[in-house]
């Protein structure tokens, strides 16, 4: 069966020295594409309360209501909230060949308070930082594609709250790819965010690659971090965020 959304555990100690090695003292790491941590617990309370909602908005809940992810921050507004990504009826083949399933839903609560719902937000989501000079912390979403023609690859951008929805700050291309080409050996990137709030408009963005490599023990395969190599360094702007660097491409 295709590989889709893999959970993966541990960290590439290989790669984050080299990272440690190559990056300033104040810049820290506030993402690594090669760490994906699997779905949160969550109570049966929980899942309760967040059915009711659902049921609230009169939107409909099926038997595969499934919370793929729940963090903290400051999203909507300058407060604690809970941010909850939500996948819920899923009945077939996503309407894209290559996708398969529907991107989840976005739910955030101020205490038990909805604040913000949005279906179909995205496939991951990750918590940042506040970026860019902004109060509210950003999100880091990602929306899965493939394997097609020996691709399988993500869609990463950083969205920032503002005018009553989530709006893009900037495209960051596939943080996490495999491909594998007829004739070259399959290869497998991992990108990673470097952030210093001293320069809140500024991020670093280091990719690794490395052959891929399937029967190996680490958690974290076909990406191998003990042969992986810096395979792209640039620092983004967020004030003037580019718009087809060849980076941003997809496989």
């Amino acid at each position: 069966m295709a590989r889709f959304l893999p959970r993966l555990v541990g960290v590439g100690a290989v790669v984050l020295l080299a990272l440690a090695g190559t990056a300033a003292a104040a810049p820290r790491l506030i993402y690594d594409a090669s760490v994906n941590p699997p779905p949160p617990p969550i109570s049966p309370p929980e899942r309760r309360a967040l059915i009711d909602l659902y049921l609230a908005r009169g939107l409909s809940v099926c038997p595969d209501f499934q919370v793929l992810f729940r963090g903290s921050g400051r999203f909507t507004a300058d407060q604690n909230q809970t941010f909850y990504l939500v996948s819920n009826c899923y009945t077939g083949r996503a309407s894209n060949l290559y996708r398969e399933r529907l991107a989840g839903d976005a739910l955030i609560l101020n205490g038990q308070n909805p604040v913000y719902f949005k279906a179909g937000f995205a496939d991951d989501v990750a918590v940042l930082p506040a970026v860019g000079g902004s109060r509210l912390n950003a999100v880091l979403t990602k929306i899965w594609q493939g394997p097609t023609q020996g691709y399988f690859w993500n869609s990463t951008e950083i969205m920032r709250f503002a005018g009553g929805t989530f709006k893009s700050l900037v495209y960051l291309g596939p943080t996490y790819a495999d491909k594998s080409t007829l004739g070259t050996v399959p290869t497998s990137s991992r990108r990673t965010l470097w952030f210093d709030s001293a320069a809140p408009n500024l991020l670093r963005m280091r990719e690794f690659t490395s052959p891929q490599c399937d029967t190996c023990p680490d958690a974290t395969r076909p990406y191998v971090p003990a042969r992986a190599k810096q395979s792209l360094n640039v620092l983004i702007d967020l004030t003037r965020p580019p718009e087809d660097a060849p980076w941003m491409r997809e496989p």
